[in-house]
């Protein structure tokens, strides 16, 4: 699997967030070319925290990968970086999500719109980056503009940074959820039993289904969770056990 070299330390804290403004365009992964952006992204280097936040986002990053298939071969890159117009739209998509469902569909024009400060090229761009990586989607309409949304890995890759939740660790919890049900499990049920918001619940949900074989799980269609009800074998089961142990 590509690895990520963590980025080189930041600047001393004297330099200023003045600095840290000029430069951010060449900030590694969620480096952003609008400097608005940097209070939200990038800790304070008084702090002396940027050293830790990006090294969590590169292992974030890198957990990821091995969900995450033909990189190299569609991308021809050996690193996973995001960073200027790619950054925005990752951040903007994935605070805007409500549900974790990966259904909402935004336009160029919504994220020129958002941020005005940064050109319609650099998010195009941001857009093309992220869906070489496998993190967004697109559609095309014949005489009308493209649609983009989340693809489902997207969340294991950016919700631990953006979000500050762990999809895999939230899928080990859920998991000792299920294994106290029986073979029938009602999604419902399961999300009250949780008490997380849709948002953190369906990630976590649908890394767990992939234990679980296609025709067991319900394709119902329904708006509020990855599925309505799954079914579970005792093998599944089995795997679910291990998965949450590890």
């Amino acid at each position: 699997m590509t690895k990520i070299t963590p980025p080189d330390p930041n600047r001393t804290a004297d330099v200023g967030r003045a600095a840290a403004r000029a430069a951010a365009g060449a900030i590694p992964l969620f480096g952003s070319v609008a400097a608005e952006l940097i209070d939200g992204l990038l800790p304070d280097p008084s702090a002396n925290r940027r050293d830790q936040w990006e090294q969590e986002v590169s292992d974030s990053i890198n957990e990821a990968q091995d969900r995450i298939s033909d990189i190299d071969r569609r991308s021809g890159s050996n690193f996973f970086e995001i960073k200027g117009g790619a950054a925005v739209v990752a951040k903007h998509m994935t605070e805007l999500c409500p549900d974790g469902l990966a259904n909402t569909w935004i336009t160029l024009d919504d994220l020129a719109t958002a941020y005005p400060k940064v050109s319609p090229e650099d998010l195009l761009d941001g857009l093309g980056d992220l869906e070489i990586h496998g993190l967004v989607r697109s559609q095309s309409f014949a005489g009308g503009s493209d649609i983009f949304r989340l693809n489902d890995t997207a969340y294991e890759a950016l919700d631990p940074p953006i979000m500050g939740w762990k999809p895999i660790e939230d899928a080990k919890e859920l998991s000792k959820v299920i294994l106290t049900m029986g073979d029938s499990i009602g999604v419902q049920d399961l999300y009250q039993q949780i008490g997380w918001p849709r948002r953190r619940f369906n990630p976590a949900l649908r890394f767990v289904l992939r234990f679980v074989a296609p025709g067991h799980i319900s394709q119902e269609c329904q708006m509020d969770y990855v599925t309505g009800w799954f079914l579970l074998t005792n093998p599944e089961r089995a795997a679910i056990r291990k998965f949450s142990k590890d």
